[in-house]
């Protein structure tokens, strides 16, 4: 009850502010979600009560170059998914910050360009794996138990041959206690955002853990996402990514992300285009 009262006030309180607005002043006001209880370097709230952190200000300043006026909506993250993904039906939030591609994902939802890239990999106990994971490929992650965030990105798994994590707990402080603890022996987590926490203090890394990147050493992208049930999303989508690309190829946005994580966004290091070819303007799907 708690947990509906505080998303429908802050959305409440976000339709609220466009009262007595104008069609053209609406047309720029954009009502964006964020995960309000996995707070990290990218996003996290200070004593005050204000929200910081490497993706947010990225956002901000992206949203600010483009000419939109962001509605700041902080709900727990399954329910951020799903207002955005079922846009076409519940009208109330066209934007997310921020998620990694997967084509399941994308039957709802447009990327935007990049706002940085994490290094994919696991997090294991040295005690239990003193060699850490020993392995040649993705399809040996089948050999272990294995602990995931819930609501994450995992359907890549099934091109590899494996079922899924068995686990899905909610805070990334339980995740890698989990690992410790012997109840999963990896971790399926990015490098960055764990340093990134530790290093502001809104994370103990439990002694022993370190971290293994995949053997591909693939980085794996994060996004904003823009509900395709939105009809204004292709215009949306235009003026974000060429704010974004504008501010990457600057150099705006390494400084932005310097003053939270020493590698800065980690674009450089993908091989991928800054910006992604618009979608071109398709019905809402019902």
């Amino acid at each position: 009850m708690a947990e509906s009262t505080r998303w429908r006030g802050a959305l409440a309180l976000a339709l609220g502010m466009g009262l007595g607005a104008s069609a053209a002043a609406a047309a720029d006001r954009v009502r964006i979600c964020f995960d309000v209880d996995r707070q990290s370097v990218h996003r996290y709230q200070d004593a005050a009560g204000q929200w910081h952190g490497a993706a947010f200000d990225l956002t901000r300043l992206a949203l600010q170059r483009a000419g939109l006026q962001a509605e700041w909506l902080p709900l727990p993250w399954a329910r951020c998914l799903r207002e955005v993904t079922e846009y076409a039906s519940r009208q109330q939030v066209e934007m997310l910050m921020f998620a990694s591609p997967s084509p399941e994902r994308e039957q709802a939802l447009w990327p935007s360009a990049p706002l940085h890239a994490d290094e994919g990999g696991v997090w294991y106990a040295k005690a239990r794996l003193p060699e850490g994971p020993a392995w040649r490929s993705r399809a040996d992650l089948k050999r272990f138990t294995l602990c995931g965030m819930n609501g994450g990105n995992f359907q890549w798994l099934a091109d590899w041959g494996v079922t899924g994590p068995d686990f899905k707990p909610l805070s990334l402080q339980s995740a890698l206690l989990m690992v410790q603890r012997g109840h999963c022996e990896l971790f399926l987590f990015a490098r960055q955002p764990v340093e990134g926490a530790v290093r502001l203090g809104h994370l103990q890394l439990p002694d022993g853990l370190a971290f293994e990147p995949y053997p591909d050493h693939a980085s794996v992208t994060q996004h904003l996402m823009l509900a395709r049930g939105n009809p204004a999303a292709p215009a949306l989508l235009a003026r974000l990514n060429a704010a974004l690309t504008a501010l990457h190829r600057s150099g705006e946005s390494e400084r932005i992300y310097r003053r939270y994580l020493p590698g800065g966004t980690g674009l450089k290091d993908t091989g991928r285009a800054l910006q992604p070819p618009l979608p071109p303007p398709v019905a809402p799907r019902r």
